[in-house]
């Protein structure tokens, strides 16, 4: 379609992305002379009514929505045989790709997006619409760093009875909350909850709960307590820790009242990491106090001193004689300058110990850190910061983190002075094998083989051939870090077909309420709705 026009209008750059539900192009609105993300409903879900009404579920909800976190939608139709929604088009990457590439993140950037999040959906909840889909592939980060929230197609208005997705459980497993995994009413505490998960994952570089399939992953998130992230990550910040496992308890009561009151929980941080900073800068302008050794010098002539003192009436000297010299006025006056230029000297010698304690400062740790946390560091102690490079050995720590500075921790250097540091390159990217047409072990077998991690979303998908892996994200041939979870959709035949879940055993599936499991699994079956309207621009 490159090159085409669509519905008169239109003009199509080029692809961004495609998920199973639709594809997304680049296209230039000829009208209003902008760029926009133009998405299009697959042609084999034309002519299925709950596709279709879902498709334009996302447009409505949506386009109830005017904030500065949420895309935008400018319009939605169906034209050229194709339900399409024009959108806000966002140059930027996913959330999800910032977490691949950075993560973990310093605490301060985790609140900042995580606020930016929860006010696009407290505007939303406050609408009467929950998104029921929040995960890092769904937030987009613009070119000035600020989180938009994208992909409605799974929304749901408070209360709307309008469609009921019996039998399927909508959302993404890694970050579905525990009343989604088990088909209870979703409130927009599960928003919240997601949030959460999103955070733990910004924060330590991976989420909460790993499992082979979605429904190992469901009875994590309704038994298993997640690990604290101060166990991952020794030097996050205790409040910080508890802000996300409050989000992440089970009972939707235990969280967050509102994505209001969870802004208010993180601004307290915030509040709480600024004051600390203040209290731990020097002060700036105030010099220790020196003590001063007060020496007067003989007045001069004609000054206050010289008119307080009687008039001494001086002797007339006989025409042609000279006063003669008197030497012991001469020595008293050398020992007078010698002792002055003691004094002085010592005073000065005073004044200097003094000022070098003032202008130096020690130099704080920075091996470990980001570059983002370094210059927080050294900004504390009037220092600035310099880079040198990549390290001779970039495998110390992850990429993008200090392995070595200079001068060295423990050392002191003079105010606004710079301290060096070399960032690790980290381990060699890996390249993402090609895993259409394998079977979900056959995928994750070969993915542990380039050392990569594995997660299985299955899809209601009548043209595919069932148990076959038909999409992955990333893409094959596509660069990541090593151990990076790659995505992979499995197709199962469509809700109408009967068929069998076969067993599944994994290690870190809990036995225990075997009830419950038989819960997830008659919710989540085959019918998993897992990510089949997912793009990543």
């Amino acid at each position: 379609m490159v090159g085409a026009q669509f519905a008169e209008r239109y003009d199509i750059v080029g692809p961004l992305g495609s998920g199973g539900m639709a594809e997304v192009f680049l296209a230039r609105d000829v009208r209003l002379d902008r760029k926009v993300a133009l998405k299009l409903l697959h042609p084999a879900f034309a002519c299925d009514p709950e596709f279709v009404e879902r498709f334009r579920r996302e447009a409505g909800a949506a386009a109830r929505l005017s904030h500065p976190h949420a895309v935008h939608i400018y319009d939605c139709g169906y034209a050229d045989g194709r339900h399409f929604i024009a959108m806000e088009y966002v140059e930027g990457h996913s959330l999800k790709d910032v977490i691949r590439a950075e993560a973990p993140l310093p605490p301060l950037r985790v609140i900042a997006l995580a606020r930016e999040v929860l006010s696009a959906l407290d505007h939303a909840h406050q609408a009467g619409i929950v998104h029921r889909d929040v995960k890092p592939q769904n937030i987009i980060i613009d070119r000035t760093g600020r989180a938009k929230v994208a992909d409605f197609g799974i929304a749901r208005a408070t209360g709307d009875g309008q469609m009921t997705e019996t039998g399927a459980i909508l959302g993404t497993a890694l970050y579905l909350s525990p009343e989604q995994a088990t088909g209870e009413p979703v409130t927009p505490a599960s928003d919240l909850y997601s949030v959460g998960v999103m955070m733990y994952e910004m924060a330590t570089g991976r989420p909460p709960f790993n499992g082979d399939n979605a429904i190992a992953l469901g009875m994590m998130h309704v038994h298993r307590t997640p690990p604290p992230p101060r166990g991952l990550v020794p030097g996050l910040p205790e409040g910080l820790e508890a802000v996300i496992l409050k989000a992440l308890s089970k009972s939707p009561s235990d969280r967050y009242a509102s994505a209001a009151e969870f802004i208010d929980a993180l601004d307290a941080l915030t509040a709480a990491a600024s004051l600390a900073r203040t209290a731990a800068a020097p002060v700036v302008g105030r010099e220790a106090p020196v003590e001063k050794t007060s020496i007067r010098p003989p007045a001069a002539a004609g000054g206050p001193a010289a008119a307080a003192r009687p008039a001494v009436p001086r002797l007339a000297r006989e025409p042609g004689t000279s006063e003669a010299p008197r030497p012991r006025r001469r020595l008293r006056t050398l020992v007078i300058v010698a002792v002055l230029v003691v004094l002085l000297g010592a005073a000065g010698g005073a004044a200097a110990l003094v000022l070098d304690r003032v202008s130096t400062v020690p130099v704080p740790d920075l091996v470990g850190k980001t570059m983002a946390e370094a210059l927080e560091a050294v900004s504390v102690q009037g220092l600035q910061l310099q880079e040198g490079g990549p390290a001779e050995d970039s495998t110390v720590v992850a990429e993008g983190g200090i392995v070595r500075q200079e001068p060295a921790f423990g050392g002191s250097m003079e105010k606004g002075r710079s301290v060096r540091v070399w960032l690790s390159a980290g381990p060699p990217p890996v390249s993402v094998p090609n895993l259409v047409g394998l079977t979900a072990e056959e995928a994750a077998q070969t993915l542990r083989g380039q050392e990569l991690e594995s997660t299985v979303v299955t899809v209601p998908r009548a043209d595919r051939e069932a148990g076959r892996v038909f999409a992955q994200e990333p893409a094959a041939g596509r660069e990541v870090e090593m151990g990076s979870v790659v995505e992979v959709r499995v197709a199962v035949p469509p809700p109408t077909t009967t068929t069998t879940l076969p067993p599944t055993t994994t290690t870190t599936e809990p036995q225990e309420d075997p009830s419950t499991l038989d819960k997830i699994r008659d919710w989540f079956g085959s019918a998993f709705g897992g990510d089949d309207d997912e793009v990543d621009e």
